[in-house]
């Protein structure tokens, strides 16, 4: 029995991908390890989100080439699709295979002695849906992330993403339906709506709000979990539908970037995007009182004075933000923002991460603590030690309670446990 193990790198649309990567190879009869030193087979699923990163995912596939000389090395992912020469005649690399093609790899890898496998992405380009469905035993996840939609079609200025996954494409909604009842079959609690802009879902008439409600009305079995969103698509039909049905997970991440209108111009977003949202928040915050919001923000774009970043740093207490990612600009080769003269030195870059961090540290300890009393459901991570999440993303770890896995916990929030820098909380009830 051969034996393969995976790296991923980036985003959460690459995590779960490799997770479907991990269940199909399974499938077919392999091995499934975490040590490349023990494999056959190493499947790398890579990012190409910055020059940074880039960087960094050549510098390893170097190490494991040059390492294990026995070891097959499989790429995949968007540095895979973006130079896939360069790639393949790195030592100990058998296949390269780009995102049009990935939904394939468990059976290219199988059935082909090496090469590239990389094809141009187009508006008929098909996404990849998952084949097998593992149970959360086997699978050693607990939420099930469904693939709606794929590619973008945006062009932020800082952002490759659209020229390597390709313009938005989705999923037929029947065919996301038909996952979500299979993986809640498979015993799966939670289901996560996941894509590279799922706001861009369509199906002729039908629109992304169309989409949740037929996942809600199609099985009882398990709550939903919206992944990262649009903030032009956190509509006012949204808010209300997370009143309404207390299975949609009152959480939203936010892609704001920026809380500047100038700064979003720069960035060549939909800079009325989080202008518009911020009405909304006011309206239904009241009514959702226990609703998590977070966000991804970049900090030092070419452009952004101490003014523009000073108008995000100070406004992320109105719109509600208790938690985000923070991330650096760096130069990403082939994009608009990488040629700009104006770069931001990496020490103000560095000096105002660490303002915006702090501020949501502050920001999410007085969210913990404004829930005091409430009680959320938690899904159990692992058998043993109580860990995981609310719906509303809090997440709940204390080592006197014991709890099985993939179970409904319900924990009462006692407010925020300075000394362990975690939800302080009782257990009301279990399932």
């Amino acid at each position: 029995m051969k034996k393969v193990a995976f790296h991923t790198f980036g985003c959460r649309t690459n995590q779960e991908e490799t997770g479907a990567f991990m269940a199909s190879f399974r499938d077919k009869g392999y091995e499934i390890v975490k040590d490349p030193s023990e494999a056959d087979i190493l499947v790398v699923n890579t990012c190409s989100v910055t020059g940074q990163t880039e960087s960094k995912v050549k510098r390893y596939i170097k190490s494991m080439g040059a390492k294990y000389e026995d070891l097959e090395l499989v790429l995949t992912g968007c540095l895979a699709q973006q130079v896939p020469q360069e790639l393949q005649a790195i030592k100990g690399v058998r296949m390269v295979i780009g995102n049009e093609k990935k939904k394939d790899l468990p059976d290219l890898v199988v059935g082909n002695g090496g090469g590239i496998f990389v094809e141009e992405i187009t508006a008929e380009s098909s996404v990849a849906t998952p084949d097998v469905i593992e149970s959360p035993e086997i699978a050693n996840r607990t939420r099930f992330s469904v693939k709606l939609q794929e590619g973008c079609n945006h062009v932020c200025s800082y952002c490759i993403v659209p020229a390597l996954r390709g313009p938005s494409r989705s999923v037929p909604l029947a065919e996301v339906v038909d996952t979500a009842e299979r993986a809640a079959e498979a015993g799966y609690r939670e289901i996560v709506l996941t894509g590279t802009h799922i706001g861009q879902f369509r199906e002729g008439s039908l629109k992304f709000i169309d989409l949740i409600k037929a996942i809600l009305a199609a099985d009882d079995r398990y709550r939903i979990r919206l992944s990262s969103m649009n903030p032009m698509d956190c509509t006012e039909e949204l808010f209300q539908l997370m009143l309404d049905e207390p299975r949609l997970c009152r959480h939203l991440h936010v892609s704001a970037q920026a809380l500047s209108v100038e700064m979003l111009k720069i960035m060549k977003r939909v800079s009325m995007g989080m202008e518009n949202l911020l009405p909304r928040l006011d309206k239904f915050r009241p009514l959702l009182p226990d609703l998590t919001i977070g966000g991804d923000f970049i900090v030092g774009m070419p452009g952004e004075t101490e003014e523009i970043f000073r108008e995000t740093a100070d406004r992320l207490e109105a719109f509600g933000f208790s938690y985000g990612h923070v991330f650096k600009y760096s130069p990403r080769p082939g994009t608009t923002a990488a040629d700009e003269p104006d770069q931001i030195p990496e020490s103000v870059k560095e000096s105002r991460s660490k303002i915006l961090r702090d501020t949501l540290d502050r920001l999410h300890i007085s969210f913990v603590d404004s829930l005091k009393d409430f009680e959320m459901d938690v899904i159990t991570e692992k058998d043993g030690t109580l860990t995981g999440i609310s719906g509303n993303y809090l997440r709940f770890a204390d080592d006197s309670f014991r709890a099985a896995k993939n179970r409904i916990v319900t924990c009462k929030i006692e407010g925020w446990d300075s000394d362990k820098q975690a939800v302080k909380f009782s257990v009301v009830n279990r399932d």
